[in-house]
C-alpha cells in the first residue's frame, strides 16, 4: 500500500482481531508449533517456510499466530459479533429512542426481543465493517457543513448518530494502551541501537553524522492508526486493527499500529518493525527526497545484486530516451519517485543488523526459540501470497531468506550450516 508521505512496514492486510490469548480457542488457530517441527538443523536457507506456516509460534519472548485468509476473516467476524451482542442488548434495554428507531426500520415489526437484537447487531456490524474512501469522508464532512445531507453522505451521518457510541466502545475494547506503553519504551532502546549500527556500518563523514542525528530526532506517535483510512479504502474496524507500522517524514514521527500486537507479541518482530521504520527516516529514498548524496552507495549496490535481495527499480534506466545532458550523468543511485525497492531493502538490512544485537539483550533463549524468533520477525497474519505485480517491497520470502539470513550474526545465533546441496548463502552487504 502506498501512502502520501507515509512509509509502511508491510503490505497491509485486512486484519482479523486475533487476540493472542484467545486465537486458538476461537477456532481460527492451530496447535502450537515450534521451529523444530518445521526446519532441520541445517535448513536456515528455508526460514521463510517457518514464517509462512499457519499456526501458533512461541519463541520465548512472545507468541505469533498466523492463519489462512479464510480463518482470519472468520476470527474478525466472530470478534466483532462478540463485542456487538452484549453492547446492543444493553442499549436496546436502556435507550428507548434507539430501540424505537431500530424497530421502525423492520418490516414487519420484530416478533421477539431476539429478532430485534439480531437485526440491530447486523446493522451495527455492517456499519462498522463498511469500507469508505477517506476522500468520501472528507467530502461528507464538507457536505454536512454546507447543509447537504443526501445519498451516501446522509447515510454516513445516520450511521454516526446511531452507532457512534458502538464505535467508541469497540475502540476502547480493542486498542491496547498497555501496548503503547511497552512500545514507547522499546522505541527508545531500538533507536539507540540503530544509531550505533549506523555508526558501525556507514562510512565516516557528514552523511553518517546526519543519519545519526536524524534518527535521534524521530518521535514515537502512539498506536492509533485510524488515520490510515484517509489513504485507503478501509473500514473503521480495519483501521482499529490494521497490522502495520509507518514512519511519517512530514511529522518525523513513528506509529506502531495497535493491530500488530493483536496477533504477534514477539519481541523479535517488535524490534525488527521499529528498526525498519526508523531506518526509513534515513534510507536512500529519504536522501533522494532531500536532494543529497547517500553516504553508503556500496550497500545500495550490494542490495541490488541478485546474490543479495536483488532490489529493483520499477523504471529501468534508458539513456536513449533521456535528454543527452541527463543521460551523460549516468544512472542515478535511486529512483524512489518512480518506484524503487531500495528503500525497503535498506530498511530490512538495518533492521536485521539491529535485531542481531537486540537478541543479546533478551533473556536466555534456547536455540529452537531463537530460530522461531527470527522466523517471527516478519511473520504477519494471512497467507504468504506473492504478487506478480511490481511492489516497492521485495517478495516477502526474499526479504527473510536473502536479507535477514544473510546477516552473519543471525546465522551464528541460529547455528546455521549450509550443506553442500543446500542453496548458496545469500550475499551479506554489511561490514563484518
Amino acid at each position: 500500500m502506498t501512502y502520501t508521505a507515509v512509509v509502511p512496514f508491510s503490505k497491509p492486510l485486512i486484519l482479523a482481531a486475533v487476540l493472542l490469548s484467545t486465537s486458538v480457542s476461537s477456532g481460527a488457530g492451530a496447535d502450537e508449533l515450534t521451529a523444530a517441527d518445521l526446519i532441520e538443523s541445517n535448513a536456515c536457507p528455508r526460514l521463510s517456510d517457518v514464517t509462512c506456516t499457519p499456526g501458533t509460534l512461541n519463541d520465548g519472548t512472545g507468541v505469533s499466530w498466523a492463519g489462512t485468509d479464510e480463518q482470519l476473516k472468520k476470527v474478525e467476524t466472530n470478534r466483532l459479533n462478540e463485542l456487538a451482542i452484549p453492547f446492543f442488548k444493553n442499549k436496546l434495554k436502556t435507550d428507548a429512542a434507539f430501540r424505537a428507531e431500530m424497530a421502525s426500520k423492520m418490516s414487519p415489526p420484530p416478533a421477539s426481543e431476539k429478532v430485534l437484537l439480531d437485526f440491530t447487531v447486523a446493522q451495527g456490524v455492517t456499519a462498522m465493517s463498511r469500507k469508505q474512501l477517506g476522500l468520501i469522508n472528507a467530502a461528507a464532512d464538507l457536505a454536512k457543513k454546507i447543509g447537504i445531507g443526501t445519498g451516501l453522505f446522509k447515510k454516513k451521518y445516520v450511521e454516526d448518530r446511531l452507532f457512534g457510541d458502538f464505535f467508541g466502545y469497540v475502540s476502547g475494547q480493542v486498542v491496547d494502551q498497555g501496548l503503547a506503553t511497552q512500545i514507547a519504551s522499546d522505541f527508545k532502546t531500538v533507536r539507540m541501537e540503530l544509531m550505533a549500527v549506523i555508526h558501525d556500518q556507514i562510512p565516516a563523514g557528514n552523511g553518517r553524522d546526519r543519519m545519526i542525528n536524524q534518527v535521534a530526532s524521530v518521535q514515537f506517535d502512539g498506536i492509533d492508526c485510524s488515520a490510515l483510512g484517509t489513504f485507503a479504502m478501509t473500514s473503521r474496524w480495519d483501521n482499529l486493527l490494521i497490522p502495520n507500522a509507518f514512519y511519517n517524514p512530514s511529522s518525523n514521527r513513528f506509529t506502531y499500529c495497535n493491530g500488530l500486537g493483536h496477533y504477534n507479541s514477539s519481541l523479535f518482530q517488535r524490534y525488527a518493525v521499529i528498526a525498519h521504520e526508523l531506518t526509513h527516516s534515513v534510507d536512500p529514498c529519504a536522501f533522494e527526497r532531500d536532494g543529497r548524496k547517500f553516504p553508503a552507495p556500496q550497500i545500495v549496490s550490494c542490495l541490488r545484486d541478485n546474490e543479495s535481495v536483488g532490489a529493483k527499480k520499477q523504471n529501468k534506466f534508458d539513456p536513449p530516451k533521456l535528454d543527452p545532458k541527463i543521460a551523460a550523468l549516468g544512472e542515478p543511485l535511486t529512483d524512489c519517485g518512480g518506484g524503487d525497492q531500495i528503500g525497503e531493502s535498506f530498511s530490512d538490512f538495518m533492521a536485521a543488523e539491529v535485531l542481531s544485537r537486540m537478541v543479546l539483550r533478551m533473556k536466555p533463549l534456547t536455540l529452537e526459540q531463537k530460530r522461531t524468533g527470527f522466523a517471527n520477525a516478519m511473520r504477519f497474519p494471512g497467507e504468504c501470497k506473492e504478487s506478480s505485480e511490481y511492489d516497492v517491497h521485495p517478495q516477502l520470502r526474499a526479504r527473510i531468506d536473502r536479507i535477514f539470513l544473510a546477516n552473519p550474526a543471525i546465522q551464528g545465533e541460529m547455528q546455521c550450516t549450509f550443506a553442500p546441496k543446500a542453496p548458496k548463502p545469500p550475499r551479506y552487504c554489511g561490514k563484518r
